[in-house]
């Protein structure tokens, strides 16, 4: 525009200057403001506003009508700006909240993958741990079959209840954690306990030295650390003494499953049964839990 502007009258084409000043002006500084920093707007319309201080100058001298001109050529200038910057400020909240939205999309996709992943864990973890303890008494109670009849019985009852308490648990994950969702407090130290009452039920002695509060998500993850670990040592070291240990140090929670090695003669018989359960993905299971 300022070029025309320059041109116009070199070209003797009368009310060049008005011509392209006014409306051109005014849609190319509302075109810059737009598409432009604030830095380039400025020195644009500061450059065509000299352009025009220049020709009014050599058009009108000194006098009133140059002052004049000079005020009236300012107008588009601040209507091309205005209006520009407006436009500017409208398109960036458009673009920032599709931005927004779109960040809000990916965070509720990434929430819904590693809601299925956590489920997924879930589902394995506590699976693979009833199943274990079902088939360890299954085991037990055929060896004791012929010799004790009593607690082939006892054993059995065990495996049943194994399998009713899987069922219970599997309802709880697909009713996804109803005691998380009514906000009620959980604190998972009792059911570690439990947990290891219910081991030593099936191998040798467990005993927990739980020396901190585990709340909320915190406890979730140990109690699945420790049940994944316990299920691995009814597995592979079946009647060895068990010792689970839970507290802070050095500002790190720390939670340690140790075991001793198993009785001699008992892990070929009691092992064999329950070491084809595996998935591979226990240890995994505990990376990511932690």
């Amino acid at each position: 525009v300022t070029a025309v502007a320059v041109l116009g009258p070199a070209a003797s084409f009368p009310g060049a200057l008005d011509v392209f000043g006014a409306a051109g002006v005014a849609l190319a500084l509302h075109a810059v403001a737009v598409r432009c920093e604030a830095v380039t707007v400025v020195i644009a319309g500061a450059a065509h506003l000299c352009w025009q201080l220049l020709w009014g100058t050599v058009l009108y001298g000194g006098s009133r009508g140059a002052a004049a001109g000079l005020v009236l050529a300012a107008l588009p200038h601040v209507v091309g700006i205005g209006t520009g910057l407006g436009r500017r400020r409208r398109l960036a909240a458009r673009h920032a909240a599709a931005a927004r939205l779109a960040r809000a999309e990916e965070e509720r996709s990434r929430a819904a993958d590693e809601e299925r992943h956590r489920l997924a864990r879930e589902l394995h973890d506590v699976g693979a741990h009833h199943l274990t303890s079902a088939v360890v008494t299954a085991e037990a109670a055929r060896r004791l079959g012929g010799s004790r009849p009593e607690l082939a019985a006892e054993a059995l009852e065990a495996a049943a209840r194994d399998g009713r308490e899987t069922v219970s648990t599997l309802r709880e994950l697909v009713a996804v954690m109803r005691t998380e969702a009514e906000g009620e407090p959980r604190t998972w130290n009792g059911r570690i306990a439990e947990l290891a009452t219910g081991v030593s039920g099936l191998g040798g002695p467990v005993e927990t030295d739980l020396r901190t509060d585990l709340p909320g998500r915190v406890g979730e993850t140990v109690f699945g650390i420790v049940r994944e670990a316990l299920t691995n040592t009814l597995r592979h070291a079946p009647g060895a003494a068990v010792r689970v240990a839970v507290g802070h140090r050095g500002g790190l929670l720390e939670v340690t499953v140790d075991n001793d090695a198993p009785p001699a003669g008992t892990a070929p018989h009691a092992s064999g049964a329950v070491r084809g359960l595996g998935a591979g993905r226990g240890l995994a299971g505990m990376r990511e839990r932690a």
